[in-house]
């Protein structure tokens, strides 16, 4: 009879053999995220143009550029805008990408969703070069949140 120990040893050699192989059934049911809000800021000390474009499963479903202006000292966030919840409603592949009036850019891939929804934000740092972040909205999916109305 194989010991308690052995079972265990071959146990995790045949996951992470089939893990390699691609036949993981686990990776086939990861669920594809929505995209929440995409947040904007420029940190640097001019004002920059950025382009964004949203493409689902290679669809391009948003496209627009806005002018974020600049508080005039490096490092500080000047210029915020908000791309709200429309483009990343459904669950699917996102690619976001990120161009500066000046051709700096920057491309980011969401493929598995963590949670209800996955925040990124863009920003524009000193010399114009776009970084991007991106994680788990910890607020819930607010894109299914209601919109307050003023009273």
């Amino acid at each position: 009879m194989p010991s308690r120990r052995g079972l265990l040893a071959s146990a995790g050699a045949l996951a992470a053999g089939t893990g390699c192989m691609g036949l993981n059934p686990l990776a086939e049911r990861e669920p594809l995220p929505r995209l929440g809000p995409v947040r904007l800021s420029n940190a640097d000390d001019v004002p920059h143009e950025l382009s964004v474009r949203i493409r689902r499963a290679g669809e391009q479903v948003y496209a627009e550029t806005f002018e974020l202006e600049t508080d005039g000292e490096e490092g500080t966030f000047g210029g915020l805008a908000t791309v709200e919840c429309g483009p990343g409603s459904e669950r699917g592949r996102y690619t976001l990408s990120f161009e500066t009036e000046t051709g700096e850019s920057a491309d980011i891939e969401l493929e598995r969703g963590d949670g209800p929804a996955l925040s990124v934000l863009a920003e524009i740092r000193g010399g114009g070069e776009v970084g991007i972040f991106s994680g788990a909205n910890s607020y819930g999916n607010m894109c299914d949140a209601p919109t307050p109305t003023p009273e």
